[in-house]
C-alpha cells in the first residue's frame, strides 16, 4: 500500500528490491514442478511463477490507461504499410 511519503523513486526502489529477492529465491529452485505451501494450499513453484506473471501484466496493463492519457501513445502494433 503506497503512503503519502512515497515517490516513484520509492516505489521503483522497492519493486526493484522485490525483484532481486524473487531472483534469489528462484535460483535455489532447481525444480520449477517442486510443491510449495500457500496459505490455501500446495501448489508447484511453475504456477506461483505464471501468477507473478499475469499479475505484473494485468497492473502494468492497468496503468497503460493513465500513460495513454497522458502521452496519447497506445500499446499497439506500429503502422507496417
Amino acid at each position: 500500500m503506497l503512503e503519502e511519503t512515497d515517490s516513484v523513486e520509492t516505489v521503483i526502489t522497492f519493486y526493484e528490491d522485490e525483484c532481486a529477492a524473487s531472483r534469489d529465491v528462484m535460483q535455489s529452485v532447481s525444480d520449477p514442478g517442486a510443491l510449495v505451501s500457500l496459505d490455501d494450499g500446495v501448489v508447484s513453484v511453475r504456477r506461483v511463477v505464471v501468477y507473478m506473471l499475469e499479475e505484473t501484466a494485468r497492473h502494468a496493463g492497468h496503468m497503460d490507461i493513465p500513460r495513454e492519457q497522458i502521452d496519447g501513445a497506445t500499446g499497439g502494433f506500429p503502422d507496417r504499410s
